[in-house]
């Protein structure tokens, strides 16, 4: 696999990944290694099509490290994402993952050892990483170089079939949906310019106090650099969006947004659902979550399963989607941490292994 620097670390080799020279067995490679990882760890931050990684925004460098044993099977992988925006920040966000039969062989501290390096060489301070409740390992490590916990998300997970259908007809019938107060209009695809300012800024404005550390997608902190997300959008990914505004003007009152991939998907992720302050206490959130899934029930009929995060303090969201059916699956937990203490607890802890 001749893709940059080569690393040793116990009985596997570790490759800095070029994203413009993938062969397909090493693509193989990858999705039964996602397959199997995505049991234990279903939500991942920044989770991008491998095709779409040598092509981001301007904005935004990855820079993917994979492990391989002798046969070419992937054992691990570590992944740091850097953006031009965060510089002020100083932040990164890492992500680390090791097959089951490779545990405590060394290979995550191997890994975060090359991520520190590259965050040091980038002027990094802080990294912000994920860890779920499905792999305890991942706690414990996290906790064993110092790091601090930010934020609980909870993945939720609805089968179609569960759904409550009359709930979805209640909410698009309800008051406000009735009214001819307000209209919606569905969006296939990138927002068109004449609105995009618009989703940018409410967006923004339900940022909670670690929204800039959290990463939970590409950073976006200007217009410029929305504008420049949605051109890059990935032709692989699939997004709708519903907006709805008030009937007299082109004020934005609120979106929700899907993302999926492929014609017949069976598996969509239930994106963002924000509601403007002036528009709230009407039902318009109810309304735009119903209307999307009556979207998915008509055009995507192979869907089997939507898949949401969502904070575990909103607890307004949560318990619209508890009112639909979905079901908590998985339990995410943000950590920060420093990287020159990440560095000084690697190096602890090669020597306690050594001795």
């Amino acid at each position: 696999m001749p893709h940059g620097k080569v690393f040793h670390a116990s009985e596997a080799v570790i490759h800095e990944v070029n994203f413009n020279d993938v062969t397909p067995d090493e693509i193989g490679a990858w999705l039964r290694y996602d397959a199997l990882m995505c049991e234990e760890s279903p939500l991942v931050p920044f989770q991008l099509a491998r095709a779409s990684l040598n092509s981001l925004p301007a904005q935004v460098s990855v820079q993917l490290f994979v492990g391989r044993d002798s046969g070419g099977e992937v054992t691990a992988e570590g992944k740091i994402v850097m953006a031009t925006s965060m510089d002020q920040q100083r932040n990164c966000q890492i992500h680390i993952s090791v097959h089951p039969q490779w545990r405590k062989k060394g290979l995550a501290r191997s890994m975060l050892s090359l991520l520190v390096g590259v965050a040091e060489g980038n002027n990094r301070s802080t990294m912000v990483g994920w860890t779920t409740d499905r792999v305890d390992a991942g706690s414990q490590f996290a906790k064993m170089l110092g790091a601090e916990r930010l934020d609980e998300l909870i993945l939720n997970r609805l089968v179609l079939s569960e759904v409550n259908r009359p709930l979805i007809m209640q909410w698009t019938t309800n008051e406000v949906a009735s009214s001819g107060d307000y209209r919606m209009l569905l969006i296939e695809g990138p927002y068109p310019e004449e609105i995009l300012a618009a989703v940018f800024e409410l967006r923004n404005s339900t940022r909670t106090i670690n929204g800039d550390e959290l990463l939970h997608e590409l950073p976006v902190t200007t217009i410029e650099e929305a504008r420049a997300l949605e051109a890059w959008w990935p032709t692989e990914r699939r997004r709708w969006s519903i907006i709805v505004r008030p009937r007299e003007s082109d004020e934005l009152a609120g979106f929700t947004e899907l993302n999926f991939r492929g014609s017949d998907p069976d598996l969509v992720y239930q994106a963002a659902t924000i509601v403007h302050p002036n528009h709230r206490g009407l039902g318009l959130a109810k309304w735009l979550k119903a209307a999307m899934l009556q979207e998915i029930i008509s055009e995507l009929p192979h869907v089997q399963e939507l898949h949401t995060g969502n904070a575990s303090w909103n607890q307004p969201i949560l318990s619209l989607n508890r009112a639909l059916g979905f079901q908590p699956w998985v339990a995410a937990t943000a950590w920060r941490l420093d990287v020159a203490r990440a560095r000084d607890a690697i190096q602890a802890s090669a020597v306690a292994a050594s001795s």
